[in-house]
């Protein structure tokens, strides 16, 4: 397996953080429109974009593909230990805990795989995936 680099995996966030935005501004719009004391609560909007975020990153890294938009453009795919597809409930822990911290000032955190042997970020380990070349 050849890990994917810092860079390649950075580009891919930059892709799929733009991509989430396209459902998460009109969202957002709606309920400050016909819920201004929602918009208000930091809190809430914070979870709503981590329930979007999670079930972006679940759906398309549980795919066949193993990758979301940004990665596929990238050439680049989640897989297990073995090079293989990872399953459901390892998808579902790393996408879990990028969602924990990605709606934070925390994703500063991400840059982990820059410094870890196989290239690994936090919820690599935790989901025991990787990313790699395809």
């Amino acid at each position: 397996m050849v890990y994917a680099s810092f860079w390649k995996r950075f580009l891919a966030y930059v892709i799929d953080f733009l991509v989430l935005l396209l459902p998460s501004t009109p969202l957002f719009l709606v309920i400050s429109f016909f819920a201004p004391f929602l918009s208000g609560n930091f809190l809430f909007m914070m979870l709503i974009f981590a329930a979007i975020y999670w079930v972006y990153f679940f759906l398309f890294e549980s795919s066949q593909k193993q990758a979301t938009p940004g990665k596929l453009a990238l050439g680049i795919k989640v897989v297990n230990a073995d090079g293989e597809k990872p399953s459901r409930e390892q998808i579902a822990i790393r996408s879990a805990i990028k969602a924990l911290f990605a709606p934070s000032p925390v994703w500063i955190l991400f840059v982990v795989c820059a410094f870890t042997k196989n290239k690994q970020n936090i919820h690599d380990i935790a989901g025991k995936t990787y990313v790699v070349y395809k």
